[in-house]
């Protein structure tokens, strides 16, 4: 619809111009004194058209691939954020899960919690998957979804990094009780209604960080949280999760660099500079 509208005014505006050059053409000063062909005047404002034409048509162009970049990025994190509601509702009522469980380092993982080479041996997510895991799971099963500004990445980071370090395009998947840092909560098996997790969609560099602020909204970033409500304190956290370090593993990880397939994190720079 957009780029309709820009082509119906390129069009009426290329109407304008070319019946004011009809007019001076007709013109009877035109008529009875100049030459053969067209004059120096007319090829200028010709070529004044034609550029203005362009440039018109350059913004809207450009306008519009940003656009349909911008809504490819939306339904993407949808779909992501989708996902993860279905799958910790599956888990909650002892479903069956559409996604293969993979640790932090890709391995496959069996229905003993181990890890297993055997693709046939790889269990689906279920109630006793860490959040942990299932970060990582998620963001396997959505590997196809690729930055919209930037193809060559993938869209999805696990870490637990925060937004000032982020890039255009990026979803950051991150365990969140709402204690201490990021990466709080990783142990809780997803089954337990305590468990917490965010999915941070990034429109723009740095999230709420790209204004110097960070004040930036919606435009900027989009924070959902998915799971339980937070808990009165870590203990009672831990507890809601039935969490045991021998079962599930580290409590908190640390993750602190953005994941290189989806373009790692910004090197250089502060709030509300571009992201490098």
């Amino acid at each position: 619809m957009y780029k309709e509208n820009v082509l119906h005014k390129l069009q009426f505006i290329l109407y304008i111009f070319m019946h004011l050059l009809s007019i001076m053409l007709k013109n009877k000063f035109y008529t009875f004194t100049r030459p053969q062909g067209f004059s120096l005047v007319e090829l200028l404002v010709v070529v004044a058209i034609i550029g203005v034409l362009a440039a018109v048509g350059v913004v809207g162009y450009d306008r519009y691939v940003e656009n349909s970049r911008l809504k490819v990025f939306q339904q993407n994190q949808e779909a992501v954020n989708r996902a993860v509601s279905f799958e910790l509702t599956v888990a909650n009522n002892g479903l069956t899960s559409a996604i293969k469980e993979f640790d932090e380092n890709l391995n496959m993982i069996d229905a003993s919690g181990n890890i297993t080479t055997n693709a046939g041996e790889q269990k689906l997510v279920d109630a006793s998957t860490t959040c942990n895991n299932f970060s990582h799971s998620v963001k396997k099963h959505f590997d196809k979804f690729k930055n919209p500004w930037n193809p060559d990445w993938e869209s999805i980071t696990v870490d637990t990094t925060g937004q000032a370090a982020h890039r255009k395009g990026q979803i950051q998947l991150v365990c969140y009780q709402n204690f201490s840092n990021f990466g709080n909560g990783a142990g809780c098996p997803i089954g337990a209604l305590q468990n917490r997790m965010l999915v941070i969609s990034y429109s723009k560099d740095r999230g709420r960080w790209n204004q110097s602020d960070g004040m930036c909204g919606a435009d900027c970033v989009v924070v959902k949280t998915h799971g339980g409500v937070v808990a009165a304190s870590e203990a009672q956290a831990r507890s809601n999760c039935s969490w045991n370090q021998t079962t599930y593993g580290d409590w908190t990880t640390a993750q602190p660099t953005i994941n290189a397939s989806a373009g790692g994190g910004c090197s250089t720079g502060t709030a509300a500079t571009p992201c490098l």
